[in-house]
């Protein structure tokens, strides 16, 4: 299948998020997509893989996101990062943190990948292994640690970043958690709320925590990250919030958008047997893709018949249509708020704590 020489979509510095593998060696109870990777077909071979890359580097594209399943299963994690440089693209990855590569192959990915995120989601291992199994905070900052090594030995120049999830289980101990961040030496520290999506759909799934919790979390992050070395990034926070955190810590913390609907200019989600999205979000709240799998698989046809479908125009229309007509000072309004989403202009519904969070805003000033 020959690259198309006339792409009809162009992207814009976009990046591509792509479950590289549905193979997993844990059972997290939060994990977003364990439904899809449950009905994801065989994974993309490396000459499929390949080829995608190209593509979507031909395209316009310019970062690619591994995710998974476990991104480290898959035998030619390496081949696939070094094909993406050949192409221009910035790679990242998420890792569980339960496989340290060999010392060859972890000095390679930080001096070649842009970032390296290790997934951790409690500050000792009784909280941690409650929601990430047995033995997985052990594992997760043995990894962290040894990349923090390793980037210091060979003058790597890869960001190092810990995703971490509040939920209700964990939500108490976030400044114990951002020390053990710094304590460990990485760049950065990444927190976001529990999606009721994948797996925390099932019976005696971790649930997210309430409203007041999470504000009093927020807060608490807020005031700690000014005496700490890693960047605080809060994502999914409400516009009205986060003016309130500016104002009252200042810089101390930066926000990011929301992780499961970056759509803007073409931001993509590739399922591990192919099947594109226009971003997360589109998995769990459209059935066209499933409805034809054919249709928008990159396997199938090319990355830019995929982006001129009705679906994806029709998706980045109504995306970039709320992005023109949202003003940031609408995006403190309740009534607003409880409709719609204020950073990234998600078509889509907000997430579950959103109409909370926004019934509680009024009482900001209680909090300290």
């Amino acid at each position: 299948m020959p690259l198309t020489n006339l792409p009809a979509t162009r992207l814009t510095n976009a990046t591509m998020s792509w479950d590289f593998t549905k193979v997993c060696n844990l059972g997290c109870g939060h994990c977003s997509n364990g439904d899809d990777r449950a009905v994801a077909g065989k994974d993309m071979d490396l000459q499929s893989a390949a080829h995608m890359l190209a593509e979507f580097s031909a395209l316009g594209g310019r970062g690619l996101h591994l995710l998974g399943g476990e991104p480290l299963l898959r035998r030619d994690f390496l081949d696939i990062c070094v094909i993406a440089g050949r192409v221009g693209l910035r790679t990242s990855v998420t890792t569980n943190g339960w496989l340290t590569p060999n010392l060859e192959a972890l000095q390679w990915m930080v001096r070649n990948l842009a970032t390296i995120t290790i997934s951790v989601d409690g500050s000792d291992a009784a909280t941690n292994d409650r929601i990430r199994g047995k033995g997985s905070f052990a594992r997760a900052v043995a990894s962290a640690r040894a990349y923090v090594a390793g980037r210091d030995r060979s003058a790597g120049s890869a960001k190092l970043n810990i995703s971490h999830v509040l939920c209700a289980e964990n939500v108490a101990g976030i400044v114990p958690m951002l020390e053990l961040a710094d304590e460990i030496g990485v760049d950065s520290i990444a927190v976001s709320v529990l999606k009721e999506y994948g797996n925390a759909l099932r019976a005696g799934a971790p649930v997210p925590p309430t409203t007041e919790e999470y504000l009093r979390a927020i807060c608490e992050a807020s005031l700690a990250a000014d005496r700490l070395t890693p960047a605080v990034v809060l994502y999914e926070i409400p516009m009205r919030l986060q003016l309130a955190l500016r104002e009252r810590y200042g810089d101390a913390v930066m926000f990011g958008g929301d992780t499961y609907c970056d759509t803007g200019e073409g931001q993509l989600r590739v399922a591990s047997d192919g099947a594109v999205h226009p971003c997360f979000a589109g998995t769990k709240h459209h059935d066209t893709v499933r409805a034809d799998p054919v249709l928008l698989n990159i396997t199938q046809r090319p990355l830019d018949r995929i982006l001129s479908e009705p679906y994806f125009q029709d998706f980045k229309r109504e995306a970039n249509d709320r992005l023109d007509n949202t003003r940031w000072d609408v995006c403190a309004d309740c009534e607003f708020l409880k409709d719609h989403s204020c950073y990234p202009g998600c078509p889509f519904a907000p997430d579950n704590l959103k109409p909370k969070l926004c019934a509680r805003l009024a009482g900001l000033g209680a909090l300290t």
